[in-house]
């Protein structure tokens, strides 16, 4: 997530000017040739396994494992779908990117259409994406001092919580204000919000899910991005519904709230397979990690 934010906080100042001078077309264009220079660069770099990288060293191998191709964990499908703890990272997952996408789809719009944005006043678009990334950083970080202080579930739980709950609450502040700079400074607080616990929740999968992090991390994404798909379809239909750019922004803050009482639910402690049951958990409906 820091990635998509700092990026975030960058684009306005490579786009906004490529379109001023060169019309829109361009900046694709540009983002285009980005795209295969980055597709290579990570072709040439990535390896199926940490043993095949070659800067690593033999006691790191030995730390994290070979990694190698033919070996497999099955994931349990049928614990992992009667577990409460993964539908609420589920219901959590789905609702954050659901605000996220906004940031991602629709913020330039919203600035120009709903607050009266310039072409070259949406260079200040940058700071939602600032206190994004502050947010993401932030969030680990108190995460981990209030796992000392509080215990794993307690410490992990606060984070999620405050971050949607301050994100649904400054959605609501954004409605209600017609002002650019406060707008600008609202959906920086959503943004750090939903940011902030992103990078907790991502935790807890590891937490809860152990040598079964891939697949339920996938499921996560998987979930997530549907969210974020129909925020990015939806929006412009709520916009159409509620006669409002302001309005529209409702069904963004009552996800978040949701998703910030799906943290409730969550508890970091209840791995997916107890260690005295994960000799004989059952494999029904595998899926086949590499």
């Amino acid at each position: 997530m820091h990635v998509v934010t700092t990026w975030g906080a960058a684009a306005p100042f490579l786009i906004v000017p490529l379109q001023a001078s060169f019309g829109w077309r361009a900046s694709f264009s540009v983002l285009a040739v980005m795209g295969v220079l980055w597709a290579a660069a990570w072709y040439a770099w990535y390896r199926d396994t940490p043993a095949e990288q070659p800067n690593i060293t033999a006691a790191e191998v030995n730390d994290i494992g070979t990694g190698s191709s033919g070996s497999s964990h099955n994931l349990p499908w049928a614990l992992a779908l009667r577990s409460a703890n993964i539908w609420a990272i589920l219901v959590v997952a789905f609702c954050y990117v659901f605000g996220l996408y906004f940031f991602i789809s629709w913020l330039h719009t919203f600035l120009v259409k709903g607050r009266g944005f310039s072409e070259a006043q949406l260079l200040l678009s940058t700071l939602p994406f600032v206190l994004g990334a502050f947010g993401n950083v932030c969030g680990g970080f108190a995460s981990d001092a209030l796992v000392k202080r509080l215990g794993l579930k307690s410490g992990r739980r606060a984070v999620g919580l405050l971050g949607l709950g301050t994100a649904a609450l400054f959605t609501v502040a954004t409605i209600l204000t017609t002002n650019k700079t406060a707008t600008l400074f609202f959906l920086g607080l959503v943004l750090a919000g939903i940011t902030a616990q992103q990078s907790v929740i991502v935790t807890v999968v590891v937490d809860i899910a152990e040598k079964y992090v891939g697949g339920i991390l996938g499921l996560t994404n998987t979930i997530a991005n549907i969210g974020g798909f129909l925020f990015s379809v939806s929006f412009g239909y709520f916009v159409t519904l509620f006669a409002s750019y302001d309005l529209a922004l409702l069904p963004m803050a009552i996800l978040l709230a949701i998703g910030a009482l799906s943290w409730l639910r969550i508890d970091a402690t209840q791995q997916l397979i107890p260690a005295e049951q994960a000799a004989t958990a059952p494999q029904v409906g595998a899926f086949a990690l590499s």
